[in-house]
């Protein structure tokens, strides 16, 4: 999808995740295992030390593997202008990503989709670029608030799923 709409010199949105925000952390986090990673954030280099570290502690990778997306951030939407440098995924060390195949990110699927059938059908474009900055920035609002909820709810539900036990001594001796 990405690779057709660049060809046409359409706007399109794309999902970036963990762009460059990751590289102080990462190299901490690195140097806690007497691991080195580059100055500049570098996928390859990450994945690395993220197989290392796996092979080395399997136990205890999935830890490391929590800290490692916890410093790659919440994802957003962008709107890309023909000619703009994509920002892409960093977690998955890719440029073209598109990624809109979750239940919460079918709107920025079907925007893509509505430019790509416009393009393959030779009629006017759906959005303008300004529209797409607007939908990109919107879609990421949302996502945000829905995960707020999420994390709301699922309070919500172990305070009430505990209420009972308020009070009770703990069963460990």
């Amino acid at each position: 999808m990405v690779a057709r709409l660049e060809k046409a010199r359409i706007p399109m949105i794309q999902r970036s995740s963990g762009s460059r925000r990751t590289g102080r952390g990462s190299r901490e986090t690195a140097a806690k295992y007497h691991e080195s990673l580059p100055p500049e954030p570098d996928q390859q280099a990450l994945a690395a030390f993220l197989r290392k570290r796996k092979h080395a502690d399997p136990e205890r990778f999935p830890d490391l593997s929590l800290t490692i997306v916890k410093l790659l951030g919440h994802g957003e939407y962008v709107a890309l202008e023909p000619g703009d440098d994509p920002i892409g995924h960093f977690g998955l060390a890719v440029t073209d990503y598109t990624h809109a195949t979750a239940p919460n990110r079918r709107y920025a699927d079907v925007i893509n989709q509505r430019l790509v059938k416009a393009v393959l059908a030779g009629t006017p474009l759906p959005y303008m670029a300004e529209e797409l900055q607007g939908h990109a920035g919107w879609i990421t609002d949302r996502e945000r608030a829905s995960n707020k909820v999420e994390r709301f709810m699922r309070k919500a539900v172990a305070a009430v799923l505990l209420k009972d036990r308020i009070g009770i001594p703990s069963m460990r001796s």
